[in-house]
Formats: C-alpha cells, structure tokens, sequence
C-alpha cells in the first residue's frame, strides 16, 4: 500500500509542477513531490520500486501526450518554475545522498547476499492460473489456498481484463478511431511484465529494463494495478470507441473471451483442493464475458454496470484483512501467551526450535521478547552460519534473507546440513546434541515432537506446563554429552 501511496502522489504532484499556472502550486507540489520521493526511494525494495517507477513514468508521458505543454512553459514563470523544479531535485539528492551513507554499512550486507543481494531473476516463473487466479478467488478460504502458492500473504491478486482491452483497442485502431497514447503505453508495459511472467525474456533484455531484479510472482501486483487503469480509462472512452463494433464482431469478441475465460477457470480450479462444479464454471465465465459488454456498448450505464457486477466478487475480500483479525492470531495464540508470561526466567540464552512448521514457532518466541536462532532473519550472521558450517560449502544457501529458517534434528554424529528450499526459506538438519550450538549461545530447545532419548541426552526437562517438550541444554549447552559430528 505505502508503494502505491508514494508513486500516486509523486504522479499527480509531478502533473501540478508542469501544469499548475500558480507559482505557490508549483512550489507546494515541488515539495510534495520530494517528500515522497524519498518515502519511494527509502522502501528498498527494487522488484516494486522498478515496477512503480516505469508506472509513474507512463502515466506523466501518457498525460502530457493528452495535454501539450508547450503553451504553459512558453508564458508561465518559465525561469521561477525551472528554478523551483532544481531546487527540488538538489533537496531530493541531498536527503537521499545522506541516507545512502547513513545506512550503507547495511546495503552493503545485503549486497553480498546472495538473496536478494546478487540475485538474478530469468521469468517465467508464474503460471497462467496463477497470474488470473483472482477469476476463482473468492471461492478460496485461508485453508483451501493451493501448494503452489506457497505464501498464503501473496495468494489475493486482481481479477485481470486487460487482455480483451488490449484486444479490442488494436481492433478500434484499425476502424481507424483514435486510442489515447496512455492506452497503448500501459498495454506494452502490460504485455512486457506479462511475457515476462509467464515465459521470460532474452537476458540482454531483461537486464537493460531490470526485469532481472523481479520474479514472476512480484509482477502481479502491478499487472493488476496497470490493468485496473487501463480498463478505467478504455471504459472512459467507450462511447467513443463503440461505433466499431457492429453485432457481428461483437459477437465474435464475446465468444472468444468466453472461450478464454473458461480455459483459464479450468486451469485455476484444476489448482484447488475445494472445486467448483462445470456448471458452476460455464456459468461464472458467462457472467465475466457479459461483463466485456460494457467494453462495446454506448449504453450511458455501461461503466457503473460493470463495477456493480464486480461487487459480489469483492465482497469475501473485506471478510480476510487485517482489520477484522488485528494481531489476535499472535497475541493471543497459546505459546505467545505462555513464553511472555516465562520470559524473565529465560532470557539468559537462546533458544532453538526443532521440528516441522518450526519457523511458525520461533516467530512466536521472538514475538514474545525471546531470543531465537531460526525463524525470520533479515540478514544471516555470517559469523555464526559459517561455526556451524565450518566448511563453507553452504554459503549460497544462508547468505541471503530468510523468510523460513526451519530447523530439523539429524542423526548424532551427523554434520549440519543446509538445503535450500525454494528464494528465502532453508532448512538446516542438525544433531540437537551437536557441540557447535554452544558457540552460538543456544542454552533452550523446543522439540515440536517427542523427542528421542538420544535427541536430549545432552538436556534436561523443563516444567511440563510448556506447551511443547521444552528442555535446557546442561551445563549452558557444555555439558560432557554434547557430540562432535564424524567426518567424512
């Protein structure tokens, strides 16, 4: 949402500065513009900032290909608005130079990252299903999302029509009707990031419009943002644009999106563990293609019927938002609950947690004020990932920012081992007795499990109201049962 907020107000402050034909505008939206700018800049995050950017970009070209400015620029305060324009751009560069170097020890970290640092990104990486998977979304639950999308934070996306926008504006232009440069600027910029997705581009390509610093599945939230003003502003020109379509090629574009649709709703509920009946198919891609009509009629109440009939599907979505949940599923869940009640009694080490969905958990203690080894990790220490990989043979593995840090036990005598699950989780397999823990001040585990007797040798039982197996490592993680790994 901030990304969105920041490059919406830079689009229209930006307008103001070379339209406005009142100084104290201009000086006003100079300001606007550098304040958040540099909210923008400082996200630092380049798959969004990239993507809003070329946005922001197609908007302003798009507007001032509809307005020339030559008349403004000529005859208002020519020299005053240059100069307010300048002094914005030095504020801008100044702030962000200062930024830059108050925080470039920790860029420098993440640089050297392997994600997202180094990382590099060759598309194709989503499916057709995911990417229109808005068209059955509002049948999903927060249980029923499908495996492949693997984080149910990313799962909600946009009900896409822009290919039949897009479509249906390369028909009108060759019944010779003007299309509004903003049309055919977001239908490239729709067509690139979507072939993108869905396929990939050649790397030399990619690498001169840094669609390598975004994955497949980022690109979705501006596809849909771009197809949302797209369809805005096809739907604004409808009237105009409906004098080429006669019932014949109306009847054929129908027929094609209803075709198209229904494929592409077969792909999505062929995804989903909960499905939905054909005849509940075939009926819901007769309401999405009576919908495109809006595209081809002069009816005066075709734009407002086209956002009533898309209520009902974004209805579900005010039933899922932070707003009716709040912090509730953390703060009141169990184990939050009983570690910030214990944790004045064990704050003098760390604790590790082994088992499945152990990320879940180790969040869960840090959320509670513990300290954690696992879980999320903004940035790996490297000091303590290369104790327990004395080797260094998995630095690409750890060096990277981890969304998922799952911890497995692994056979005594065992070295750690650490597997890349898929961009930010990895799961390290290590012996629970392993000596190196206490090196990285682990003195508790939380088995999420019964642990084997061999597992906890080397600990002792903590009170049973834990509710999991909790134990403490003896002698602060020293004790004489702590193994050493064979090696190989």
């Amino acid at each position: 949402p901030e990304i969105i907020s920041f490059s919406s107000i830079m689009f229209v402050s930006s307008i103001y500065v070379l339209y406005s034909e009142n100084w104290h505008v201009v000086a006003l939206n100079v300001l606007l513009f550098v304040i958040f700018s540099f909210s923008f800049i400082t996200v630092l995050y380049p798959p969004w900032l990239i993507q809003a950017g070329y946005l922001d970009l197609i908007l302003v070209l798009g507007y001032v290909l509809a307005n020339p400015l030559k008349k403004i620029l000529l005859e208002k305060f020519v020299w005053l608005r240059a100069g307010l324009v300048l002094a914005g751009v030095v504020l801008l560069g100044s702030v962000t130079a200062y930024f830059y170097f108050e925080i470039k020890e920790f860029v420098d970290i993440m640089k050297a990252t392997v994600y997202p640092g180094s990382r590099k990104f060759e598309g194709g990486d989503i499916t057709a299903a995911r990417l229109f998977g808005d068209y059955l979304f509002f049948t999903l639950k927060e249980t029923t999302i499908p495996p492949d999308w693997y984080n149910i934070c990313e799962a909600s996306g946009y009900i896409l029509f822009f290919p039949a926008v897009i479509v249906a504006a390369i028909f009108v232009h060759f019944k010779k009707i003007r299309i509004p440069a903003l049309v055919w600027l977001l239908s490239g910029y729709l067509v690139i990031l979507s072939v993108w997705a869905l396929t990939g581009l050649p790397a030399i390509i990619a690498k001169v419009l840094l669609l390598d610093q975004i994955s497949g599945v980022r690109t979705s939230s501006f596809i849909g943002i771009s197809s949302i003003i797209l369809v805005v502003v096809f739907l604004n020109e409808s009237k105009r644009f409906s004098s080429a379509f006669k019932a014949s090629s109306v009847t054929v574009f129908l027929l094609g999106i209803f075709i198209g649709i229904y494929w592409i709703m077969g792909k999505i509920n062929f995804m989903f563990t909960d499905k939905i009946s054909p005849e509940e198919l075939l009926g819901l891609a007769g309401y999405f293609t009576l919908m495109h009509l809006c595209f081809f009629t002069k009816w005066k109440w075709g734009r407002i019927a086209f956002f009533i009939a898309l209520i009902p599907f974004l209805i579900p979505n005010l039933l899922i938002n932070p707003v009716s949940r709040g912090l509730d599923p953390i703060t009141k869940h169990p184990i939050y609950t009983f570690m910030s009640g214990v944790k004045q009694r064990f704050s003098d080490g760390r604790w590790i947690v082994f088992g499945p969905n152990s990320p879940v958990v180790a969040n869960l203690l840090k959320a509670s004020g513990m300290r954690v080894f696992g879980g999320a990790t903004l940035s790996p220490n490297i000091r303590e990932m290369e104790i327990l990989d004395e080797q260094k043979k998995y630095n690409e593995v750890y060096n990277r920012y981890i969304d998922q840090f799952n911890i497995i036990p692994a056979p005594k005598g065992t070295q750690p081992q650490f597997t890349l699950n898929f961009g930010d989780a990895i799961t390290l397999a290590i012996p629970p007795c392993d000596y190196k823990l206490k090196d990285i001040d682990i003195r508790y585990a939380l088995f999420l499990y019964g642990p084997q007797a061999e597992e906890t040798e080397c600990m002792q039982i903590l009170d049973s109201k834990f509710p999991f197996p909790a134990f403490s490592y003896k002698d602060s993680v020293a004790g004489s049962t702590m193994s050493r790994a064979t090696t190989n």
